[in-house]
């Protein structure tokens, strides 16, 4: 027995649920019975904004800037370090009679690190490799981006025109079908002339609504290499959400 539409649509809705952050095994997102309309174009902004946007550039720019820090540590191990000691006291003798007095030290130590076998040297070394490294990694992935994105614009440009070709042909097909369809009931146009414009009619809206796909695809694309809003999302909805103490505190006042 075949498959109902909600069923072969399901596995669909449980992935559309997952891209939005919610739990498949909950309600799902409602259908639709036609493509959305196009909205707004997202703002493009510099390529600086994809730091912030896209979660690979700012995982290359943590990773960057971990191995300036870790570096940065190997270079303190060459330094000597100056350590300032005290302490202080009280101490009580007894010879003929009981005598107690306060006493305290102070005073500074400079140590300087001594021959390792170049273990730090080649820490160094290590360190200076991995934040070059780092840094060029950082550099492909911003490029990347910037590449996806202008890829995307252009996709979509031409995804436009396709459409908008579509269209037009959808138009001309509408128009010649009315043409025929009404000399068909005249008389004056026959019943393969009509059928011919009908099924004109009928894979230039196909087309068209191909085209439009693709659009809605290509601007799915232009979001994903822009690196979409959800991170800004979760960050506003980690800061609107109460704390585990305030809420503890809510709980216990109730």
């Amino acid at each position: 027995m075949a498959a109902g539409p909600s069923l072969r649509f399901r596995p669909l809705r449980h992935g559309l649920a997952v891209l939005l952050g919610q739990d498949p095994t909950g309600a799902l997102p409602p259908g639709a019975s036609a493509l959305p309309e196009l909205p707004a174009a997202p703002a493009v902004g510099a390529p600086a904004d994809l730091v912030e946007a896209r979660p690979d550039v700012r995982a290359a720019m943590t990773r960057a800037e971990s191995a300036g820090v870790r570096r940065s540590a190997a270079l303190r191990g060459l330094l000597p370090t100056l350590a300032l000691t005290g302490s202080a006291g009280w101490q009580a003798t007894w010879i003929d009679d009981w005598n107690d007095q306060d006493t305290w030290t102070a005073g500074a130590s400079l140590s300087v690190p001594l021959f390792n076998g170049g273990s730090t040297h080649a820490a160094i070394r290590a360190g200076s490799a991995a934040r070059d490294a780092a840094l060029l990694n950082l550099e492909s992935t911003l490029r990347g981006a910037v590449q996806e994105v202008e890829a995307a614009l252009v996709t979509e440009a031409a995804q436009q025109e396709r459409r908008q070709a579509a269209t037009r042909q959808r138009e001309r097909a509408e128009a010649a079908w009315s043409v025929a369809h009404d000399g068909y009931g005249a008389g004056t146009v026959d019943y393969l002339q009509a059928q011919s414009a009908l099924v004109t009619l009928l894979s230039a809206r196909l087309t068209e609504l191909s085209a439009h796909r693709d659009l809605l695809s290509a601007r799915l694309q232009l979001h994903l290499a822009l690196g979409g809003t959800w991170t800004r999302d979760l960050a506003s909805r980690s800061s609107s959400a109460p704390s585990s103490s305030s809420a503890n505190n809510a709980a216990g006042a109730r």
